[in-house]
């Protein structure tokens, strides 16, 4: 059945319906933008085309074969059917001097391919467009939609189909910018378009298999992160892999590093040995942990900037601290600070954390901001906080109180990331959640949009979308990052995670492609 898309934007064979504008989209992820305009696309066009000939004007002084230089005949002059042809056969033929059907666009003809049949996208018996995607109109059975441009914000793109999903717009522009669109997840049959903002700095269009790293992850895990930057001496960027293993008093936490990563986030240069960080000697029982990479002390090297959650009895407490000045072998050369407590006691209760680094308010002083989930009975609870101007010896100046993440972060959480990138429409935050129930484990993501001066989101919270794939039957932590591997101004992010089993643990990660 021909389906069509009915709103002030379209040509449609049906009436037409008012558009109602919703707040979620399952499959898309996004609070609609407030600024949004109500109306939901432009009139649609009067199906007039451009002629595609209208440049080649006809050249009334050229001569024939052999011809006069006033364009009279010679004694060349082709008698061969009566129809002189221009010598380079370009079009620039007076009118009715063409021919119709031979497969040359010339004069004043719109098109000729030859067969001249009429059929969709080719030409006339005379010589005219036929019917194509862009001519404004709703063509049978060829076409879902035909507004005749080519803005894919409208609920019909350029190739004259429906959107279905953020995906459907991104897969068709990969230069799609974050924004509000118009998509139809149920088709012109079910309920009425939908107006939502679609994330797509970070929305992926193709996914890496799952990738198990080398070595193993200890017996009981407490917390992971991924950090990704320029380390070594190769020509790609480098991926660090961080976990705490609390099966031991004290708790120790371990990195290694995938070396010079290629455009599909594989290490062309193999993986480190497993690096060992100072002990934590206060925690009993870790609860999340991460990892982040920053120049904290500006002198052009990058640093290591570490996160746990202690879970003792009775409240929680979080811990960072800064190791300076990772050399290209991936050691801590400028040795590490002491464990800087993280203002404000959490829940009884944490099952996973993550760190970011970021100028949030253009001051020239990096902040940080860390995400921890509460997880009491009943649905977690995700919170960030941001640790305002971090100074050159790893020390926060003040932290905010912790702000609480609108929507649940499931019933059995075990661990999360965060990581901070460039939208199109200034930083965001992208915070990933793993979910332990029985079974299959899932993992979700969503995006915090605009993050303003003050450590405010000026664009909301997305709300969470299911990231494909199983993460194990028993989620022991995991974490984020982002970078763009192929250089193409899109981002990639590689989702990491730890399978807790009776045994070692091993440890996977997994690459969303961002085009």
């Amino acid at each position: 059945m021909t389906k069509s898309m009915c709103s002030p934007a379209f040509v449609c064979p049906r009436a037409q319906v008012g558009i109602a504008i919703c707040a979620v989209l399952t499959g898309c992820g996004g609070t609609v933008d407030p600024g949004a305009p109500s109306t939901l696309g432009e009139d649609a066009t009067d199906g007039s085309t451009t002629d595609p000939g209208a440049s080649a004007t006809a050249d009334a002084s050229a001569s024939g074969a052999g011809g006069d230089a006033d364009g009279t005949a010679g004694d060349g002059m082709a008698t061969d059917g009566g129809m002189a042809t221009d010598d380079a056969g370009t079009g620039d033929l007076p009118p009715g001097m063409e021919v119709c059907g031979d497969g040359l666009v010339q004069g004043a003809e719109e098109c000729d391919d030859g067969l001249n049949d009429g059929g969709y996208g080719g030409c006339n018996a005379n010589c005219t467009l036929a019917a194509f995607c862009g001519d404004g109109t709703l063509n049978g059975a060829s076409e879902d939609c035909d507004d005749g441009d080519v803005d894919s914000s409208d609920g019909c793109l350029a190739d004259c189909s429906i959107p279905a999903s953020c995906e459907d717009i991104k897969l068709f522009d990969l230069d799609a910018d974050d924004g509000n669109y118009i998509i139809d997840p149920d088709g012109p049959l079910g309920e009425v378009p939908e107006l939502v903002y679609c994330d797509m700095t970070v929305l992926a269009v193709d996914w890496s298999d799952v990738f198990e790293i080398p070595g193993d992850f200890g017996h009981h895990t407490g917390g992971g992160g991924v950090a990704i930057g320029e380390i070594g001496a190769g020509l790609g960027p480098d991926m660090i892999i961080f976990h705490i293993e609390d099966d031991m008093t004290p708790t120790q936490g371990y990195y290694q590093i995938a070396w010079n990563l290629d455009d599909t986030g594989q290490p062309t240069l193999g993986w480190s040995d497993l690096r060992m960080l100072p002990t934590i000697p206060q925690t009993e029982d870790a609860e999340g942990g991460g990892i982040a990479l920053a120049d904290v002390n500006a002198n052009g090297v990058l640093d290591l900037i570490v996160l746990h959650v202690d879970d003792p009895s009775g409240p929680n407490q979080a811990y960072y601290r800064v190791g300076f000045d990772l050399d290209q072998n991936g050691n801590v050369a400028g040795g590490w600070t002491e464990l800087f407590e993280i203002t404000g006691q959490l829940d009884s209760d944490t099952d996973g954390g993550g760190i970011a680094v970021a100028d949030l308010n253009g001051n020239d002083a990096l902040d940080l901001i860390v995400l921890h989930v509460e997880d009491p009975d009943g649905d977690a609870r995700g919170l960030t906080q941001i640790g305002w101007d971090l100074d050159t010896n790893g020390e926060v100046a003040i932290w905010a109180p912790p702000a609480l993440m609108p929507g649940s972060f499931g019933v059995s959480n075990q661990g999360a990331g965060l990581e901070v990138f460039e939208a199109t429409n200034g930083q965001a935050l992208l915070a990933t959640n793993y979910e332990d129930p029985s079974g299959e484990n899932p993992a979700f993501s969503r995006v915090g949009r605009q993050l303003d001066g003050a450590g405010g989101l000026a664009g909301g919270w997305s709300v969470p979308e299911p990231i494909p794939g199983s993460f194990g039957y028993d989620t022991g932590f995991g974490g984020v990052a982002t970078w763009d591997l192929g250089g193409n101004g899109r981002l990639d992010v590689v989702h990491f995670y730890i399978d807790e089993r009776s045994g070692t643990n091993p440890g996977f990660y997994r690459w969303a492609y961002g085009g």
